[in-house]
């Protein structure tokens, strides 16, 4: 009775293998969708603000350059320690700014592994509570020095494809340098958007003599306010009440900005939540068109057996014995389809190297795994099964109600 069943519904067969594979695709993006946004980031990006600091004029204190009195500036809202939590500077190193540096490091004679340089103190670390790995130095006491490196886990793990035989003990050096570079602590990975994977990073630590020494220009100042301080009117607040305390000279607050306006321009400069919307219009259309298409199909399938039901009960079934012979063959023929569509999807991953980290297949960076893949199947065979048990229990009840004698008649 099977292979008659299987014979008899090559259509339905065809559809369901067709749909297993559109479906696989969008589980497996809304699946890499789901790990992205619950995983957590490495980092806290909350109440955070960056001051924009500019040149008022003429000074009036010439014994002191522009830069003293910005750090001058930072120190005294340091000292404010009932509203900032944490303060800190860098040059160019905003983890979503625009304007990060890039460079490569080397060891020894391997391939070089290009990563982002960071220019920071260790007020930093505090702002934006970045973490240095279980049993590593704390970033504020490694060396102000060029020479020394703080690199994220995902910059060793780099580093060591690119030559197996490096360590955190070995030497680095750039491509446009013979001078080498210490690895002093390697840092807790960290992923600077929502959208991101984890970056290779390495972090030169600046104190206030090196800002003095080797930079022509002021640094940025970021803070970090308590949760109980950050109200509704915190810029208000901040503009009316500290700042007047802190400005020194011709350095003026302009405005301080809030690191979640920072974060919208980094998604939006990216193009993350166009693509996000785009991405999540195309597969609700196709869930819903999804859902349609089988449960129509399963429906008027059940629908044109309502003789055969109404029989099978009137010849001594139970309802209970006929709605699972309907259901369970339902399930056979989304299993029978189950393997060659698996074999399908699996081959297409491998065909094409795009798959697992492309706009069309997966827009959130997450790694192409045998877990994931199976992760997918296991997701879209539940979902169809779903479909087709929902297609099948509703005409089906409905048949049982019907005396025999009117079935039959009706077919």
């Amino acid at each position: 009775m099977l292979k008659n069943r299987i014979r008899n519904n090559g259509w339905v067969l065809g559809e369901l293998f067709v749909v297993f594979i559109v479906l696989w695709f969008l589980c497996d993006s809304i699946g890499c969708l789901t790990y992205t946004f619950t995983r957590p980031q490495g980092a806290d990006f909350s109440h955070i603000y960056e001051i924009q600091l500019a040149n008022g004029g003429i000074a009036k204190d010439t014994t002191h350059s522009y830069t003293e009195k910005v750090l001058m500036l930072r120190d005294r809202l340091r000292r404010m320690t009932d509203v900032v939590e944490a303060i800190g500077i860098h040059y160019d190193s905003d983890p979503m700014g625009g304007a990060n540096r890039w460079t490569s490091f080397a060891c020894g004679d391997s391939a070089s592994v290009n990563m982002r340089y960071t220019v920071m103190d260790s007020g930093m670390m505090d702002v934006f509570r970045f973490r240095a790995e279980p049993g590593q130095p704390e970033f504020s006491d490694m060396p102000a020095s060029d020479n020394y490196l703080m690199l994220t886990r995902e910059a060793v793990r780099k580093l060591q494809n690119a030559n197996p035989h490096f360590t955190t003990d070995s030497l680095l050096h750039t491509l446009d340098s013979d001078t080498r570079l210490h690895v002093y602590s390697v840092l807790a990975d960290f992923r600077p958007g929502r959208f991101d994977k984890a970056e290779a990073w390495s972090i030169i630590r600046i104190d206030d003599n090196a800002v003095l020494k080797k930079y022509d220009y002021p640094p940025t100042v970021i803070i970090r306010v308590y949760p109980h301080a950050d109200r509704a009117d915190f810029q208000a607040y901040f503009q009316q009440e500290v700042v007047p305390s802190i400005e020194v000279d011709n350095v003026m607050v302009l405005n301080i900005l809030p690191y979640t306006k920072t974060i919208d321009s980094y998604e939006q400069w990216r193009g993350d939540r166009d693509r996000l919307q785009t991405h999540s219009f195309i597969a609700l259309f196709l869930l819903v068109n999804v859902f349609m298409g089988i449960v129509g199909t399963f429906w008027y399938r059940t629908r044109r057996r309502r003789g055969e039901i109404a029989l099978r009960i009137g010849m001594g079934s139970s309802r209970r014995q006929v709605r699972r012979l309907l259901l369970g063959e339902g399930l056979i023929l989304l299993t029978v389809v189950t393997v060659p569509a698996m074999i399908i999807c699996f081959n297409i991953a491998l065909a094409e190297p795009t798959v697992g980290n492309s706009p069309l297949i997966a827009v959130w960076p997450v790694e192409w795994s045998i877990l994931r893949f199976l992760s997918g199947t296991v997701a879209a065979w539940v979902l169809i099964a779903l479909m087709v048990l929902f297609g099948i229990w509703a005409p089906a009840t409905q048949a049982m109600k019907l005396q025999p004698a009117e079935a039959l008649h009706e077919e």
